[in-house]
């Protein structure tokens, strides 16, 4: 009954490694003597009579927990080359959603110059649903974050999570090579580095449908089932996405010619193709030369991206919609035929400025402050096609002049208007210097910025 059992084993162990070889694994150690497995039995349990009565029957007790590990293993090693081939399903293990999320976590911290793309709301909460995929198995934490994403980004103007990384890319505010490339300033050192980044950002541009996927399977909430999953991804079937073109496709950049000033801002339709040539780039570091000629021409970061800017708070910001033009012959009529003479001589005078040749600031006054409103919005409006850029200055934030003319000083190539309203000095009619109506400071505003 012993030798029967022996060679039961023995068989057993044989086939066992044969399957083991099957499976492409490592050498599992074989039974060489039978003094070695007597030694085994006995330290297992198994010499019992009930066991003996099993191994006599087929060996099923030898068979079982090798082969069961057999299947452990070869699972775990068929899912981990499932989720490295870059797929997920609901029989990816959690594990592995954890690690993707993990890993693109690393590369979010890895960014050298486009960091500023994900300091937005949208972004950081984007990154929210990343941290909770990684590092909490509570769904309900899971669940909110991915709320908070998406309400973030319906509630914006961007149509998918993609969309709007695309167009921070545009923007690139306080980006030292987009700042570099308005200023005209070489910049070959920082080339290497941000074609790094754009790369970087394309592997964060997942799909609202994968990342809802990743929270449905995460959470493990029966409510999240495939009506969920379709309903979270809905913002981004709202524009197909972009399909990967050649080389040889024209860039939008190919009209593009720096000039001496910056050029007005691209049009929102010029952004949606902008839009689609980047992500359709096999690779996004693929457009970087083409970006730099964006900067270059009509500049970066919220002067780049706007003709009428507002000064609040210490800084330069998207001023509201600025709908002068569409009230324009409304207020020709009601106030054109009085001061037309001197809406001529304002709009020379902001005309040469935008050229660079020789302007003066002005100080206007008016009987009434809402004919001066008209005159000075009426004056600069002209000018927006033309690139100029007007900046919004209300009276209590004069005291903060100092900085603002310090931040227009960053912007060399710009041309700016500061447009100071509802100002009432002591004399009226007075000429007073620049440096006084802007709150008293010492410091000149630059050449490129007429008051």
């Amino acid at each position: 009954m012993y030798n029967h059992c022996v060679g039961a084993l023995e068989t057993t162990v044989h086939v066992f490694h044969g399957t083991r070889q099957n499976h492409g694994l490592e050498h599992v150690p074989r039974v060489r003597s039978r003094a070695t497995m007597q030694a085994q039995l006995h330290s297992a349990g198994a010499v019992g009579s009930r066991s003996r009565s099993k191994l006599s029957r087929g060996g099923s007790v030898g068979i079982s927990p090798l082969a069961a590990r057999s299947r452990r293993a070869a699972k775990r090693t068929n899912l981990t080359t499932h989720a490295q081939m870059g797929f997920t399903s609901e029989d990816t293990p959690q594990v592995n959603i954890k690690q993707q999320c993990d890993q693109l976590l690393k590369d979010a911290s890895s960014l050298l110059l486009f960091q500023s793309v994900l300091q937005g709301k949208i972004a950081q909460n984007f990154l929210k649903v990343l941290l909770a995929l990684c590092n909490t198995r509570d769904p309900l934490k899971i669940g909110q974050a991915y709320g908070e994403f998406y309400k973030s980004l319906a509630s914006s103007s961007h149509s998918s999570w993609l969309d709007y990384l695309l167009d921070r890319i545009l923007v690139a505010p306080d980006n030292p090579l987009a700042l570099a490339m308005e200023k005209g300033e070489a910049a070959e050192g920082l080339m290497h580095a941000a074609s790094m980044d754009l790369d970087t950002l394309q592997r964060l541009a997942l799909a609202e449908s994968t990342l809802a996927g990743w929270v449905k399977i995460e959470s493990g909430n029966r409510l999240m089932d495939a009506d969920w999953v379709k309903a979270a991804s809905t913002l981004g079937q709202t524009v197909d996405s972009p399909s990967p073109i050649s080389n040889d496709d024209v860039s939008p950049a190919a009209a593009m010619v720096p000039g001496k000033f910056l050029a007005q801002p691209i049009s929102d339709e010029d952004r949606a193709s902008w839009r689609q040539f980047i992500g359709g780039r096999w690779r996004w570091s693929d457009s970087l030369k083409d970006l730099c000629t964006l900067y270059q021409t009509c500049g970066a970061g919220v002067v780049g991206s706007n003709s009428v800017l507002v000064w609040e708070g210490g800084a330069l910001k998207k001023a509201p919609p600025f709908d002068l033009k569409e009230r324009m012959k409304d207020l020709e009529c009601m106030f054109g035929e009085h001061y037309e003479d001197d809406l001529d001589q304002l709009w020379a005078n902001t005309k040469a400025h935008l050229h660079g040749d020789e302007a003066h600031h002005t100080l206007l006054t008016t009987p009434e402050e809402a004919d001066a409103t008209w005159l000075l919005r009426a004056a600069t409006v002209r000018g927006i096609g033309g690139g100029l850029r007007v900046v919004l200055v209300a009276p209590s934030e004069l005291p903060t002049a100092g900085k603002l003319v310090a931040t227009l000083s960053q912007h060399p190539r710009a041309r700016f208007v500061v447009l100071v309203d509802v100002v009432t000095p002591k004399c009226a009619g007075a000429a007073l210097p620049a440096s006084r109506l802007m709150g008293g400071t010492d410091t000149p505003l630059p050449p490129h910025a007429l008051l």
